[in-house]
């Protein structure tokens, strides 16, 4: 966990122990919930003023800061977790395996070569990477917002970039009777400590 998580924690913590210990004061009776105020105890402005919300009871103060600290350290915190992303499409004209690589990118600025930087990656951009070896990369981008629904790059045709190499019956030389050839799977021993 980061320092990220570390302050979200501490924020629901703090509303949570503001609205206990505001129940805990309404018990003991050091507050209570009749005794109200001739001016305003609490009012809250919201956006640029158009929504304005004021009580004469400053009890409900404890209550209602404590559970705005609660609901802000949940909205931001949801912003971090990792949500599942559907991913559908088809590759089509292609001999070769297919790749489909998802990324995104976080331009951080240099000095002279060098960095010392702070990254706080937020996918904003999804990249969408169609490729396959002998073909041109196929490259789709993602809002955000349109994660939701999944990603969905329909069919894409790739282009060959280089020829196809064919394979060229003269140029096999066949193995002599009675020698087997090692499987493709088993490595090459060059280096490898074998008999002297």
């Amino acid at each position: 966990m980061g320092t990220y998580d570390y302050a979200i924690i501490g924020a629901i913590l703090c509303g949570i122990i503001m609205v206990f210990g505001g129940i805990v004061l309404l018990y003991k009776g050091a507050i209570r919930l009749e005794v109200a105020s001739k001016d305003p105890a609490l009012t809250v402005e919201m956006f640029q003023n158009e929504l304005k919300l004021s009580t004469r009871n400053p009890a409900l103060g404890l209550f209602v800061i404590g559970l705005c600290f609660v609901a802000l350290s949940i909205y931001f915190g949801q912003d971090m977790a990792a949500t599942a992303i559907e991913v559908r499409g088809k590759a089509e004209g292609v001999d070769e395996k297919v790749t489909i690589l998802l990324q995104s990118q976080w331009p951080i600025d240099t000095h002279e070569g060098r960095v010392h930087q702070v990254v706080r990656p937020q996918l904003d951009v999804l990249w969408v990477v169609v490729s396959a070896p002998g073909y041109k990369p196929h490259y789709k981008s993602f809002a955000r917002s349109e994660l939701k629904r999944g990603v969905d790059f329909g069919n894409v045709t790739l282009t060959r970039a280089t020829p196809k190499v064919q394979p060229n019956p003269a140029r096999i030389i066949e193995l002599p009777e009675g020698v087997e050839a090692p499987p493709i799977s088993d490595g090459g021993s060059f280096g490898a400590g074998g008999p002297l």
